[in-house]
């Protein structure tokens, strides 16, 4: 078969444009970091879908996404969701993901109690995904270039888990490689979610939009020896969020109920926790839940976890969740590069300057399937200018007995930089002082040379990870008001007048550095 799509990436978004696009016919090979499905952030998921409902008209369902996005949000996505939400859920019933309708949102109806409902999703998705004749799975391929000739996307280069060099050709490729949460300290993310893909993109050529909008989940463990992990929802009306002096913080700042805070207001919730960390540590007390709660989804998750929930309040801070920007595609799924598509969370445009709470994984089901069908009628008239798979002279080097520590410190580091000088709240300031820090990291970084496999990897995902930070920092320093997800501390209102614009980023890779343009919304 000529007629071949490669998706980078296998998560929701990833998976739904993989059953789209082979259902019509074409050749599907997934390339993923780590494995199909449970390897991706979309396992950490909650498993809730937004969307318009009978109680919930689709212009209600618009203005609220856009009142949360706070009107910087793509007007025909916004729309195109609402208008593909109901027949994308049908879409995917089938395939393993079964939606029940709550009160308020749709959830997977998952099996298990004490098992994240994403990870349930995920596994029965992947599992349904490669049973399919025409689709092909790789693990651990990281993919390191989108090929180009005579102006379009004609495949993808990078090494395989063994450290051999491969090129793929392909008549269209979509990226699908999720956000970059685990570039901040305090994240709810996996662990290797750096912003590949965003960089992937930028070095093809591609703008990168709203790059400062970055949304914190305001609920995530912090305890020691603790995985970091959101506490999800939804919350028992006996839960609190206390200081470290006893007082209910969401009182206190008038966030109101915890579970319609999650949903609407999650930029002002972790602001608030953020500014009540600065004074002593923040906790999330169950001690007075009952015990009827305890064997039900998600409560029934925290046995696991080494800590007495039930009589100690547990330590909690903000953590970075999901970045709002990304790259421009058209109605179409397709990208500025011909041949390229996107969908998921790598996509700018459906969440302005905040996304509400359940809008993410309607967003992968809806533009997962857009991207998918797009890409494949694309592939099927587009004729492979390069071999379909070559394996290239060039291999890294397969010893795994070299030390990582001087990575993961840099790793640590970076983390740091992120969350100190472009976290939550900032500041011109904090936002100079982070992008000198990160001349002098990219400086000890580049004095490395990597001996092994899992060296290189890293290597290449810290490279990455640093040069999106670097976006991040860019553009907050020219966005001069707060507005949703993004808070300065010189600007803290929001200017209608002269701000409701987009931001727009070009990446130079000769000189490493980011070109700042802003737009007004459309």
């Amino acid at each position: 078969m000529n007629d071949r799509v490669i998706i980078i990436g296998a998560g929701l978004a990833g998976i739904v444009a993989a059953f789209t696009a082979q259902r019509k016919g074409v050749e599907v090979l997934v390339l993923d970091r780590t494995g199909a499905g449970l390897g991706t952030n979309s396992a950490m998921a909650n498993a809730m879908f937004n969307g318009p409902r009978p109680d919930y008209p689709p212009q209600e369902y618009m203005a609220d996404t856009i009142k949360t996005g706070k009107n910087l949000n793509v007007p025909w996505m916004v729309e195109f969701t609402s208008t593909h939400a109901e027949d994308s859920f049908e879409f995917v019933r089938p395939l393993g993901l079964d939606l029940k309708q709550l009160p308020t949102i749709r959830a997977f109806r998952g099996e298990r109690q004490d098992i994240i409902l994403g990870a349930q999703m995920m596994r029965a998705l992947a599992k349904n995904l490669a049973r399919q004749a025409n689709v092909r799975i790789a693990p651990g391929f990281q993919v390191t270039e989108i090929l180009q000739q005579e102006g379009r996307t004609v495949g993808v280069s990078g090494w395989d888990r063994k450290g051999r060099a491969i090129r793929f050709g392909a008549g269209a490729v979509i990226l699908a490689t999720g956000g970059a949460g685990a570039l901040y300290l305090h994240n709810d993310n996996q662990k290797s979610t750096l912003g590949q893909g965003y960089i992937l993109a930028a070095r093809a050529g591609l703008a990168l939009w709203d790059l400062e909008f970055v949304q914190f989940y305001p609920l995530v463990l912090a305890g020691e020896h603790m995985p970091k992990l959101m506490l999800y929802p939804s919350y028992p009306p006996e839960c609190r969020v206390i200081n470290n002096h006893g007082e209910d913080v969401a009182e206190k700042f008038g966030i109101g109920d915890l579970n319609q805070a999650i949903r609407d207001k999650r930029d002002e919730f972790s602001a608030c926790l953020f500014a009540e960390n600065q004074s002593g540590q923040v906790f999330m007390d169950f001690t007075n839940v009952p015990d009827p709660a305890w064997i039900r989804y998600p409560l029934a998750m925290l046995d696991k976890y080494n800590f007495d929930f039930r009589n100690k309040p547990v330590p909690i801070t903000p953590g970075c969740h999901f970045f709002m920007g990304g790259v421009q595609i058209d109605r179409q799924g397709q990208t500025s590069l011909p041949g390229l598509f996107a969908c998921g969370e790598v996509v700018w445009g459906m969440h302005g300057a905040n996304r509400k709470g359940g809008n993410a994984l309607t967003e992968c089901v809806v533009f997962g399937r857009l991207a998918g069908n797009h890409a494949a009628s694309q592939a099927q008239i587009t004729d492979i200018p390069i071999s379909p798979h070559q394996e290239m002279a060039a291999s890294l080097p397969v010893s795994t007995d070299v030390p990582l520590p001087p990575y993961r410190e840099l790793l640590q580091r970076l983390r740091e930089i992120a969350w100190y000088r472009a976290g939550i709240k900032r500041s011109h300031a904090g936002l100079e002082k982070g992008r000198q820090e990160l001349v002098a990291w990219e400086a000890e970084l580049g004095n490395l040379k990597p001996q092994s496999l899992p060296a290189v990897r890293l290597h290449e995902d810290l490279r990455s990870g640093a040069i999106l930070l670097k976006g991040i920092i860019t553009a907050s320093l020219g966005r001069q008001e707060s507005r949703g997800a993004f808070l300065r501390e010189e600007y803290p209102h929001a200017d209608e007048n002269n701000w409701l614009k987009n931001s727009r980023l070009t990446y130079d890779a000769n000189s490493g550095e980011f070109s700042l343009s802003f737009h007004p919304v459309t």
